[in-house]
């Protein structure tokens, strides 16, 4: 509800799609962490990339792309021409209170 007004009525898992102009991964990886943020970057199809932990030689980034756009295959090579070994990859569920905050602020 906004102002009185119902402006979803879904479950949670679709009020996230709804919402979610990018889609976002968590990606671990083994490497220095200055040369793969700037791999990443490069990524074709990657919007932006934000190191969110490090635990000795391994970063964590948050890897974001446009909804729809899988990145996990160029990703993948981008970091195996330069021995970069992905530690973990998964999903970045969008939070509810961002979904909120999108569907009121429209």
């Amino acid at each position: 509800m906004n102002e009185g007004k119902i402006v979803a009525d879904e479950r949670v898992s679709a009020i996230a799609q709804i919402t979610n102009s990018t889609a976002a991964i968590k990606l671990s990886v083994a490497g220095p962490s200055k040369d793969v943020l700037a791999t990443l970057k490069a990524v074709p199809g990657v919007t932006k990339v934000t190191e969110q932990s490090r635990h000795a030689d391994i970063t964590v980034f948050i890897v974001e792309s446009a909804s729809g756009v899988d990145v996990r295959k160029p990703i993948f090579n981008a970091l195996a021409k330069k021995s970069y070994a992905i530690m973990g990859l998964e999903s970045a569920s969008t939070e509810l209170e961002d979904a909120f905050v999108k569907l009121i602020s429209k």
